[in-house]
C-alpha cells in the first residue's frame, strides 16, 4: 500500500505542476499574442530588414518591366508599401502601391513584392513585423 500512496503522490504532484504551468502560459499568452500583431516601422527597430538576395529581386524586377514600356524606351519608378513578416516574407495582402509613374509599372511591381525574400527587421534581437517602402525603378532614370 505504501508504494501504491508513494506513486499516486508523484502522479498527483506532476499533475498539478502541469495545471499550474499550463494556467501560467495561458496568462502569458494574450501578451505575447497581442506582440504578434504589432508592426514596427523602421525607425523603431535596431536592425532593419534587407533583402535576402539582391540579384533575385533585380531579375524579378527585369522581368516585371512591361513589354510595352520597356520597347518604347519608357521608363518609371513605384513606391510599394508592405509587411515584412518575421520569417522574411512578405505578409500576403499587405503589399500597397503608393506612388507610381505610370499604372502598369503599379501592376509590375504589385505582382513582384510577394515573391521577394527579406532578411527580417529585429528589434532587440528579436525579428519582428515590419513595415516596409521600397521603390522600384524601371529602365535608367
Amino acid at each position: 500500500m505504501g508504494v501504491w500512496r508513494n506513486l499516486r503522490d508523484r502522479t498527483v504532484r506532476a499533475m498539478l505542476l502541469l495545471l499550474l504551468t499550463g494556467a501560467a502560459l495561458a496568462l502569458a499568452a494574450p501578451e505575447a499574442w497581442a506582440q504578434e500583431d504589432v508592426i514596427y516601422t523602421t525607425d523603431q527597430l535596431t536592425t532593419l530588414p534587407t533583402l535576402a538576395s539582391p540579384g533575385q529581386a533585380r531579375a524579378l524586377i527585369d522581368g516585371s518591366y512591361p513589354a510595352n514600356l520597356r520597347s518604347a524606351g519608357v521608363t518609371g519608378r513605384v513606391q510599394v508599401q508592405f509587411v515584412v513578416a518575421p520569417d522574411g516574407t512578405v505578409e500576403p495582402g499587405s503589399v500597397e502601391v503608393i506612388a507610381a509613374t505610370a499604372a502598369a509599372f503599379a501592376d509590375a511591381a504589385r505582382s513582384i513584392v510577394p515573391k521577394l525574400k527579406f532578411r527580417p527587421g529585429r528589434k532587440n534581437g528579436t525579428a519582428v513585423r515590419t513595415r516596409v517602402i521600397l521603390p522600384i525603378t524601371y529602365g535608367q532614370d
